[in-house]
């Protein structure tokens, strides 16, 4: 059983679910230790960022290309990594709604059905 904030025991309420419907896992909310953190890491970006521009004319290309990507990263997100998946289609099935499809892959991706091809994405990139 699940243990509520006042130490009581209350019942799981199905897989994933240990709170009742509107009742916070988190009512503290985020600890504030790292709030601070981040507002201290942020006061420093602009020397970051000086560090990383700097670290681009390094003789070493590895330092080089790390700077660079991490530059990049922050500019514009990091890459994405698509992912191939051949699904079966029925020809005598209704049209399935973007909503629906988004559904049915990632309960695939949950049930690890789709790992092969996880898989093989990553080893291609790595290639």
């Amino acid at each position: 059983m699940a243990e509520n904030n006042d130490g009581s025991a209350s019942p799981r309420h199905g897989p994933g679910k240990p709170f009742e419907k509107g009742v916070s896992g988190n009512p503290g909310g985020r600890p504030k230790v790292v709030g601070r953190v981040r507002e201290l890491a942020r006061a420093h970006t602009e020397a970051a960022i000086t560090v990383l521009v700097e670290n681009m004319a390094d003789a070493d290309p590895r330092v080089r290309n790390i700077a660079a990507g991490m530059l990049l990263d922050r500019a514009w997100g990091k890459a994405t990594t698509p992912i191939e998946v051949d699904l079966p289609v029925e020809e005598d099935a209704a049209p399935v709604s973007l909503l629906q499809l988004a559904r049915e892959v990632a309960f695939a991706l949950h049930l690890g059905m789709l790992e092969a091809a996880k898989n093989e994405a990553a080893a291609a990139e790595d290639a």
